[in-house]
């Protein structure tokens, strides 16, 4: 229910914006199910309205709407059953013609060199195809960017959706100091907020080398670091080895976007190590690391 996803999303939403970016949020009624990894379309949403806030540096209003688009559209390939329109509007810089004949080109991007990846719109353009849907974008200079995606309704012949309400996130034992290590500013962002939105201190950096000079100084003092293992400069593996020689007793949750097995074959895991596979859902992370803090070793 993508009425739900947006609902259970707008509070993270709004923290990711900052207080210069309004959020608008339009929610189209009696939306069919669609056949999506709820997940996967909450990461699809975060981008978006990532890359719209980086478009208002300035501030400005962010806009996420949905509507049901009825049957027989025939001008809509695919949705001859019916679906849905997620459109997400901003009114900041625009896209000008020639970046947008690469917008959804893996690695292609605009920002200066470690500000992005350039996998974000690419990520939102595979999640679409591979789940049926396409995407249409409308965009002037000065005026803005409309990114309309269009996903097919489930139908009779999908496996059956059952539609299960949003449970509060677990609670933490404790509230503890947390130091984030993440190079990848999406995932970076969406860690802190559901971090700090369960109560605890957040120490975030985009990479080893500034976390370790920033260690002496930090207060809290960090019981918990969460790290990137795979990163550019230090890998994870290295920065707990050395934040633990002034921190005894820090507990590690390390992340990667490789499988537990592909690390271990490679010589990066020990055995007992925490490994919280990407992409993850905020239920994920809050329940590793509420283990990680009943962990009496």
């Amino acid at each position: 229910d993508l009425n739900e996803v947006i609902a259970r999303m707008q509070k993270m939403i709004l923290r990711l914006l900052g207080e210069a970016v309004r959020l608008n949020t339009v929610r189209g009624p009696h939306l069919p199910l669609i056949p999506f990894d709820p997940v996967q379309i909450e990461q699809v949403i975060l981008n978006l309205a990532v890359n719209a806030r980086d478009a208002m540096p300035a501030g400005g209003q962010l806009t996420i709407e949905t509507s049901q688009v009825g049957a027989n559209a025939a001008d809509l390939p695919g949705l001859a059953d019916g679906g849905v329109r997620l459109t997400v509007s901003d009114n900041g810089a625009g896209i000008s013609d020639e970046v947008r004949a690469h917008l959804f080109e893996p690695f292609f991007t605009t920002k200066e060199a470690g500000k992005g990846t350039g996998l974000g719109l690419a990520m939102v353009y595979g999640a679409a195809q591979q789940n049926g849907g396409y995407i249409e974008v409308e965009s002037t200079l000065g005026r803005g960017s409309t990114f309309k995606i269009y996903l097919p309704a489930a139908t009779a012949t999908d496996a059956p959706v059952p539609v299960v309400r949003a449970a509060p996130l677990p609670a933490p034992t404790r509230h503890a100091s947390i130091l984030l290590v993440e190079d990848h500013s999406k995932v970076a962002a969406f860690a802190q907020t559901v971090l700090e939105g369960l109560g605890h201190v957040v120490h975030a950096f985009p990479d080893a080398e500034s976390a370790l000079r920033s260690l002496p100084a930090l207060a809290p003092k960090p019981d918990v670091l969460i790290t990137d293992l795979v990163m550019p400069g230090l890998d994870g593996r290295t920065l707990a080895a050395h934040a633990a020689l002034s921190l005894p007793g820090l507990r590690v949750l390390f992340v990667s976007g490789y499988a537990h097995d592909v690390m271990a074959a490679r010589g990066m895991l020990a055995e007992g190590v925490e490994l919280l596979a990407k992409p993850y859902s905020a239920e994920q992370l809050a329940t590793r690391l509420r283990h990680l803090l009943q962990d009496p070793s």
